[in-house]
């Protein structure tokens, strides 16, 4: 899906960020030139929201989404959250700077939260999965 008033022809700059590290260099450099504040400020971002068109009625459909779909992801973020148009919340991580556990606990924890599970929310517990 395409994001209100966003031209149709025209791709979302995120979509860059999965390019082969090397092209995806010399495209940044190129854009720095004419975008600089554009690009400080979703890299100076602590992650990145994208508030998708589409919906994903099953859960394969759900991770393939999050994992690959959507020209609003921003692949050099190391989180990014994504609601779909029904309402499913996703994460996609760039694990570099944590491991993948980091993550699932993150999210399990703001599960637990938002559920408002007392028992799960000590610092000294991991949250149920």
């Amino acid at each position: 899906g395409r994001t209100e008033g966003h031209p149709v022809d025209e791709p979302f700059l995120g979509v860059l960020t999965s390019l082969p590290r090397t092209e995806w260099a010399k495209a940044r450099a190129q854009l720095q030139a004419h975008n600089i504040w554009q690009l400080d400020m979703v890299e100076s971002a602590i992650f990145a929201v994208s508030l998708d068109e589409c919906e994903t009625p099953t859960r394969n459909e759900a991770c393939r989404n999050a994992l690959l779909g959507g020209s609003q992801r921003w692949f050099d973020k190391a989180l990014q959250l994504i609601v779909t148009k029904d309402g499913k919340a996703l994460i996609n991580c760039e694990h570099s700077c944590a491991d993948a556990m980091v993550w699932a606990d993150m999210a399990q924890w703001a599960l637990a939260y938002l559920r408002r599970d007392p028992a799960s929310l000590s610092i000294d517990s991991t949250p149920p999965l």
